[in-house]
């Protein structure tokens, strides 16, 4: 059977003035998509996923909508790994953030926190010692140190009030699937 199919790259412009060239899939001499692997501009490529640290403040509601209105099938991160926890952690350094929501909370059931795109008991976790407390009974959703929160915590996470306002980080597949 013959494989009609190779892929190719066309040059774009990103909005930074930089060229990339990005892989496209031509099937029979018919452009069919881009190549899986890659994320749109502006998001970061990490063992299949692409993420953006959106450097504007929002509370955790209002950081969850914007997510899914960023990119397709986008969401507050899911952090599922050490590795994924440093990967993000050095995302936030570069930027110079303090912290950033992530996608862990206990609105539904307090003190079960569960991811809050896939609704499922976390399997990795970093909390600050002592957390999460549900500090005087209103802290349910969870952000993740910066370096400029002192060293002892960075990279720990802690559960805070969800209405306040902070950066967050969106995680989306590569192939723009949900999950």
């Amino acid at each position: 059977e013959e494989n009609n199919s190779h892929t190719a790259y066309i040059t774009m412009l990103r909005a930074d003035a930089s060229i990339v060239a990005v892989p496209v899939l031509v099937l029979l001499g018919q452009l069919v998509g881009v190549v899986l692997g890659s994320c749109q501009g502006g998001w970061t490529t990490w063992h299949g996923h692409c993420y953006l640290l959106v450097q504007t403040s929002h509370n955790f509601a209002q950081a969850q909508t914007q997510c899914g209105q960023l990119g397709t099938n986008a969401y507050l991160v899911e952090v599922d790994s050490s590795a994924e926890n440093n990967f993000l952690l050095d995302m936030l350094n570069k930027a110079h953030g303090r912290h950033t929501w992530i996608g862990l909370d206990d609105q539904v059931i307090e003190g079960q926190f569960m991811t809050s795109h896939s609704h499922r008991t976390p399997e990795y976790t970093h909390w600050v010692s002592g957390n999460p407390d549900d500090y005087h009974g209103a802290q349910d959703c969870t952000y993740m140190y910066g370096d400029l929160s002192g060293t002892a915590i960075r990279g720990q996470w802690d559960d805070d009030s969800c209405n306040l306002s902070t950066w967050y980080t969106c995680e989306m597949r590569e192939d723009g699937h949900v999950g």
